[in-house]
């Protein structure tokens, strides 16, 4: 019988994610805005307790790297739809240099930095 009942609902064993766990999910560098927040959203909806629309949107921003939270936090009160939105227009001025990649930054800091400077 307990054979049974896995075989059944075998594909329910998988653990819920967490909130920290969700909060915590980034960007992956392979990966667009848009696949990492539709990544990001189907793994909230799984979380357990489960999560409200408007704590989606907090812990979403909450995830994001500096160059991006600093921004949506203007928006947080928006949809999550227009959060997206924003999301890929802020990666858009990453690729064409409108907007400094902080990380990029820090790395060429850094490598300055360890080389000595003259």
């Amino acid at each position: 019988m307990a054979t049974d009942f896995m075989n059944r609902f075998g594909f329910n064993v998988e653990n819920a994610p967490d909130w920290f766990y969700i909060q915590n999910l980034k960007k992956k560098p392979s990966e667009s805005f848009r696949d990492y927040a539709i990544r990001w959203r189907s793994e909230a909806a799984r979380a357990r307790p489960p999560m409200e629309e408007s704590q989606m949107k907090d812990y979403f921003i909450r995830a994001q790297e500096p160059q991006y939270y600093d921004r949506m936090m203007l928006v947080a009160e928006k949809s999550f739809a227009d959060i997206i939105k924003l999301g890929e227009r802020i990666e858009e001025g990453i690729k064409n240099g409108t907007i400094i990649n902080l990380e990029s930054l820090q790395a060429t800091n850094k490598a300055l930095q360890s080389g000595g400077m003259a």
